[in-house]
């Protein structure tokens, strides 16, 4: 089995203020399911060493919010049109609690699901709602959206768009449907973007150097040093940021490895 590293939680002392994220139900959610989002991917399993695990990044996104669970099947088949008639939805199985929730009023191949919650965080924080990272449905595409939940009184639907005409697209019961993640609306605008050439930042430039170095050698264009590979001769993966290290050897107090990500209580 390959070496993946083990991933924990890591924070630093400074903790942020407590938030809070209240569904409420609509009506009967029954099969409805909403909870912390697994950290693996059946993709990233079937990677060589498993090493997509390796790569932090891809992890924490994978764990960044809360996914919604659909509690039905359902099939759609696009002709091409535009109309919203143009999308035929089936609903296999004898009990589907998607009948009626699930719709093509936008048209264009379009297929909403909507939530049987409305959704009430705390003042100024809103939810972009999307697919679920680094997962896929074949043969079409998850529409993002951000909801200003703080104020709207209204819920709102999961959508993807059909990519492919005449071809049964499969939204399995139990599927991801779409990631909640919660967004500070201020912060987009409230954010000053600059460029600054790296000469300015002599320190910055050389533990960049440092790093390229190590990448090099990890991927055969320099000379191995001693300790690069593992007692079976493969190259060991880079895993100074996974780790948080700096390149002066010690590690960053605020560095992650993980979320934990508290559940709905009591669970939808």
């Amino acid at each position: 089995m390959a070496d993946i590293p083990e991933q924990t939680s890591s924070q630093g002392e400074e903790t942020t203020s407590a938030q809070t994220l209240t569904a409420y139900r609509l009506g009967d959610t029954t099969g409805w399911k909403i909870e912390p989002p697994p950290r693996a991917r059946e993709w990233m399993d079937h990677t060589p060493r498993k090493a997509a695990y390796w790569c932090l990044p891809i992890t924490m996104a994978n764990q960044a919010g809360w996914v919604v669970r659909l509690p039905g099947t359902v099939v759609a088949t696009w002709n091409g049109k535009i109309a919203p008639d143009a999308v035929k939805l089936e609903f296999p199985g004898k009990t589907n609690r998607l009948k009626g929730l699930a719709s093509t009023n936008f048209g264009g191949g379009i297929v909403s699901f909507a939530l049987p919650w409305v959704f009430k965080p705390a003042d100024g924080t809103g939810l972009w709602v999307r697919g679920e990272p680094n997962s896929y449905t074949p043969d079409c595409v998850p529409l993002e959206g951000i909801v200003e939940t703080d104020w709207a009184p209204f819920p709102f639907t999961m959508n993807y768009r059909i990519v492919k005409r005449n071809t049964q697209v499969y939204f399995p019961e139990g599927m991801a449907i779409c990631l909640l993640a919660p967004v500070k609306m201020d912060l987009f605008e409230a954010t000053a973007p600059s460029m600054v050439n790296i000469t300015e930042e002599p320190e910055l430039m050389e533990e960049i150097k440092r790093h390229g170095e190590k990448r090099k050698m990890q991927t055969g264009q320099l000379k191995d040093e001693e300790g690069m590979r593992d007692s079976k001769g493969n190259m060991k993966p880079v895993l100074d940021y996974y780790k948080g290290e700096t390149p002066q050897g010690g590690v960053h107090a605020k560095h992650r490895k993980a979320f934990e990500i508290q559940p709905f209580d009591p669970a939808s």
